[in-house]
């Protein structure tokens, strides 16, 4: 990968990934690179596709398990801070798809806009957030990032740079087709508040807190919801799963949709409570679990 030279932004290689994800767990990558801007990103793209090189978007790795064997490619970090920018214009917020979604909380909480606040306390970046139409359930309804998407900045596997509308991200439940896609920013589209409504982020935050396990290095959620009323967390907890450990992993006795680096684990050994719970809760209750988390190799 000589031609990585030829760069602009940051290269590290042979770059331990378990220091770029919340798991804190991962192999190696040959290569990481953060682009300096757009047009160190395109030059890279293209050099990608020429050399056949596989790749990869880490994020801020909330999201991702990444295997003990590592990742013969690149992974790229869109962290530098061209890609972490914001700009207010009306009722439109574009932001870059590397600003973190807390930090887009602090600054649209000055704004005086509403119809974010469901996105509190969901770690990880906007693009992160996008490509699995991150959300959560308030007061019974669910909410999610696509609902107050306007358009999404790409850059497609053919080197173009296109913009979408809402329609073409194929958004559904924890999901969307934009993984296909390098995000480069999102317009979103909210409204003007009388006053601001700091009271429900202050009691989503605290809802998290005192229901979701934090204590340990983790990926939030490991599986999606079935559909319906049902929740992965409660299906693995009816089959008595709360506190299993195998290896340095552990499923948490707190929520038991979460799995916890508890003692240096490795991800075959997340990989394996993972295979436990899809088999217990698919043998007692019919349900097959899909993960929500990406597990990278």
């Amino acid at each position: 990968m000589d031609w990585c030279r030829d760069l602009k932004g940051k290269l590290r290689f042979d770059e331990p990934l378990s220091k770029h994800t919340s798991f804190k767990i991962g192999g190696r990558a040959s290569v990481l690179f953060e682009p300096r801007d757009m047009q160190d990103l395109c030059f890279c793209f293209k050099r990608l596709k020429n050399n056949k090189t596989p790749y990869f978007l880490v994020g801020n790795g909330t999201n991702l398990l990444i295997k003990d064997s590592g990742f013969q490619g690149m992974a790229i970090k869109l962290c530098s801070a061209y890609f972490k920018k914001i700009d207010k214009k009306e009722g439109i917020i574009t932001v870059g798809s590397g600003v973190g979604i807390q930090s887009l909380i602090r600054y649209l909480s000055k704004t005086g806009l509403v119809g974010y606040e469901f996105l509190a306390g969901i770690p990880g970046s906007i693009g992160g957030a996008l490509v699995m139409n991150a959300g959560t359930v308030v007061a019974g309804e669910r909410k999610s990032i696509a609902d107050i998407v306007f358009k999404v900045k790409v850059l497609k596997k053919n080197g173009r740079v296109v913009n979408l509308h809402k329609r073409d991200c194929g958004f559904a439940y924890r999901k969307s087709n934009l993984d296909k896609y390098i995000i480069i920013e999102v317009q979103l589209k909210l409204k003007k508040a009388a006053k601001r409504l700091k009271s429900g982020i202050r009691n989503l935050l605290a809802y998290r807190r005192d229901t979701q396990d934090y204590s340990r290095p983790n990926a939030g959620c490991i599986f999606k919801n079935p559909s319906g009323d049902v929740s992965a967390g409660e299906l693995i907890e009816d089959c008595g799963l709360k506190g299993l450990r195998y290896g340095g992993a552990m499923i948490s006795n707190k929520h038991a949709n979460f799995i916890l680096n508890f003692n240096r684990a490795s991800a075959d050994d997340v990989i394996k409570l993972i295979e436990i719970a899809k088999k217990m809760v698919k043998n007692r209750f019919g349900i097959n679990l899909k993960e929500e988390i990406k597990i990278v190799s």
